[in-house]
């Protein structure tokens, strides 16, 4: 049975980047909390297909080349069988965290920097991207780990392009040289989705874009992202549609948190409204 341990305070909030023109930023400032802010990361501006940057609070290490995934960390797609769909809720357990993002839960997602802006207003962590060639942005989540879950993420998108994209992280972690890892499902505003693994600060594809009738693109448009996951096995949902499966067995557990990345000209906001974590528990 998987729970949740406490971590470190180098964990309390990931931001992360790797790839493109600056536009004027526009949101609400965050409320003032009682809670001691998150880490931040300085960026330095790197080509579209390079590594994303290491964070300023860890001591920077050279870069490397794109890491190639080791014997345990291989990804492979899983279709199930023809006409049977992996339930969601298979295994459902007790909740471990819940996030209306109204500074109810003591947890401060708050963080700013030259090219995103994460803010709680009006019921909502309001995300925006004022550039897009500093890469993706991660705002990590509670000091906590989480391993077997369902991690269910609402998502508002209030401005964005088709190639615009907002996701959940899971299983995220740092290792010891500051590289970050875990996994990324994520959707852009074309109405598509994918399931990444991040290795050594590098993305590996886990399930290719894939269509999904059930989202909605563009903007406005509300959007929930589910994931399933049991030791090496991640089922992936938009919509309560299933979308696929993927297996990996790189992380057993980690933080989760937020994704976003601007691929157009800056300007892409998001509202995340609600976010869940729920154990899930192996039969017998």
């Amino acid at each position: 049975m998987s729970g949740l341990k406490p971590i470190g305070l180098g964990m309390l909030a990931l931001i992360f980047l790797a790839a493109c023109t600056p536009t004027p930023l526009t949101a609400e400032p965050p409320r003032t909390q009682s809670v001691q802010p998150p880490l931040t990361a300085t960026a330095t501006p790197v080509p579209p297909s390079a590594t994303p940057v290491i964070p300023a609070t860890l001591t920077p290490q050279p870069p490397t080349a794109t890491p190639s995934p080791t014997a345990t960390a291989t990804g492979t797609p899983a279709t199930p069988s023809a006409g049977i769909t992996p339930d969601p809720n298979l295994g459902l357990g007790s909740l471990l965290w819940e996030e209306n993002f109204d500074g109810t839960s003591g947890w401060n997602w708050t963080f700013s920097d030259e090219a995103a802006t994460f803010s709680l207003a009006s019921g909502a962590l309001n995300a925006v991207m004022k550039r897009s060639d500093l890469g993706w942005r991660i705002a990590g989540g509670p000091d906590v780990r989480a391993g077997d879950q369902q991690i269910t993420l609402t998502v508002r998108a209030n401005l964005c392009y088709a190639n615009d994209e907002y996701g959940v992280l899971f299983r995220g972690q740092l290792d010891a040289r500051g590289r970050f890892n875990g996994y990324v499902f994520k959707v852009n505003c074309a109405g598509q989705a994918r399931l990444e693994r991040l290795l050594e600060n590098g993305q590996t594809v886990l399930l290719e874009w894939t269509p999904v009738s059930a989202l909605q693109p563009g903007a406005p448009a509300e959007n929930t992202l589910l994931v399933w996951a049991m030791q090496d096995q991640f089922n992936v949902y938009a919509n309560d549609r299933f979308v696929g499966s993927a297996t990996d067995k790189a992380f057993r557990e980690g933080i989760f948190g937020l994704f976003l990345r601007d691929r157009t000209d800056g300007g892409l906001s998001v509202s995340y409204t609600r976010l869940r974590v729920r154990q899930v528990e192996r039969s017998k």
